[in-house]
């Protein structure tokens, strides 16, 4: 117990000691952990809201991890159902997703009533009408939509939506019986081995991001490591059931505490909150140009996320005002992410047959720069025109597909080249 008093005299250490503990079982995955503790924290605070004017975000966490083989995906996941038991949550662990499991069935039964056989219909739930935490250990047929149907994407979209909020919830019109309701209000942890590539198709469906995707090689050094630390592991029993138990007790603390209390972000850090937004459109300005459409779309959901990240701290704390420091902590992991997210996609992405036809009529028709600092409108037109053979509408949307992919800049009517686009 003194131990426990602790931790609760140094309420910050909390994410440390699970990191401690995370790695000492799944090494070189720190990260992971950091997304493990945050999806369990997520779900503790799930009755909590965060107004964002006339909508609102709940604090629930997701993650998608994609690792490659062999990199302790499915250790981690042990020592995550330890947290998920020992805090009495329901859970469910999916191979392949498909309808009856997530969503529910009717099952039918022939029943006689007074000389009469009747068709009953019962309703057999589904795992997102009740599960705490929904698990994924093979995330890439989620990529690989042909599998499955791309049904259980766009059912893990709605789960994803704020709780009790319009499109949070999932209806489904059944063959036979009444239609099956629900409203999830899971969290999801998701691990892929790193796919061969990822169609531009599926990134655009929202999915990915509504949930924090974590993609990571293993370097050859990581691999020794690991290799190393399992030989140190060789025959040393368990010792972090103490540690375990310890935390489990302030995991409950912090659950119990805000189940009637509610917590602020303060106009005060507005302004700091500003500044680390505008960074990542710094970072999105120095992508390669054939992602930043992309990205952009990832930008707005993962600013909700580092709005998220913050309330948790201030959690930890058990304090009900979100601080600088809080902020920070939730800025530091958001940017590792999405950093790691830019490189990703960057070197990963199959654009789409259309994405590409684009990058291949600019690669046609950029010559026209090659002397001239600037472009008039009128110019630009008939030059795509001569060069594509195409009418003049599709040689105006050509421009407008030119420059939201910014490849070059509209100004006072002209249009010069974008800086290092060719």
């Amino acid at each position: 117990m003194k131990e426990v008093e602790n931790i609760f005299k140094n309420k910050v250490e909390l994410r440390e000691r699970f990191l401690d503990i995370f790695e000492s079982c799944s090494w070189n995955n720190r990260m992971f952990g950091a997304l493990s503790f945050h999806t369990l924290l997520g779900q503790m605070l799930k009755d909590l809201r965060v107004p964002k004017g006339g909508l609102y975000l709940d604090p629930r966490i997701s993650a998608f991890i994609i690792q490659d083989s062999g990199s302790g995906k499915s250790t981690a996941y042990e020592i995550f159902m330890r947290f998920v038991k020992g805090l009495g949550y329901t859970n469910v662990l999916i191979d392949e997703p498909n309808d009856a499991d997530l969503i529910g069935t009717q099952e039918t039964e022939q029943k006689k009533e007074g000389g009469v056989t009747k068709t009953v219909y019962t309703e057999k739930p589904g795992c997102l009408s009740w599960a705490d935490f929904v698990l994924v250990d093979e995330g890439i047929v989620l990529i690989n939509r042909k599998k499955h149907g791309g049904n259980a994407l766009v059912y893990f979209q709605k789960a994803l939506n704020p709780i009790g909020s319009e499109s949070n919830k999932i209806e489904k019109r059944m063959a036979h019986g009444d239609p099956i309701e629900l409203q999830p209000h899971c969290s999801l942890l998701i691990t892929s081995i790193m796919p061969p590539g990822l169609n531009e198709v599926v990134l655009n469906t929202g999915f990915m991001q509504r949930i924090l995707v974590f993609p990571r090689w293993l370097t050859d050094k990581d691999r020794l490591d690991n290799a190393m630390r399992d030989v140190d592991n060789l025959g040393v029993s368990d010792t972090q059931i103490e540690e375990i138990n310890n935390l489990l007790v302030y995991f409950e603390k912090i659950k119990n505490h805000y189940k009637n209390n509610v917590i602020v972000i303060p106009a005060s850090i507005k302004p700091i909150l500003k500044q680390k937004v505008i960074t990542f459109f710094k970072i999105i300005e120095k992508a390669n140009l054939s992602i930043k459409p992309l990205l952009m779309t990832f930008l707005s959901r993962y600013q909700n996320f580092m709005y998220i990240l913050a309330v948790h701290y201030a959690a930890i704390r058990l304090d009900n005002i979100v601080i600088k420091e809080d902020l920070d902590n939730a800025y530091d992991i958001i940017f590792n992410i999405f950093n790691e997210i830019v490189f990703w996609l960057e070197t990963s992405v199959q654009m789409s047959k259309g994405e590409t036809k684009i990058r291949g009529y600019w690669l046609k028709v950029c010559e026209i720069f090659d002397d001239k600092i600037s472009v008039g409108n009128m110019e630009l037109q008939t030059h795509l025109k001569e060069i594509l053979r195409v009418s003049k509408p599709t040689a105006i949307k050509y421009m407008k597909a030119f420059s939201e992919r910014g490849y070059i800049i509209e100004e006072e009517g002209k249009y010069i080249l974008a800086e290092n686009v060719r």
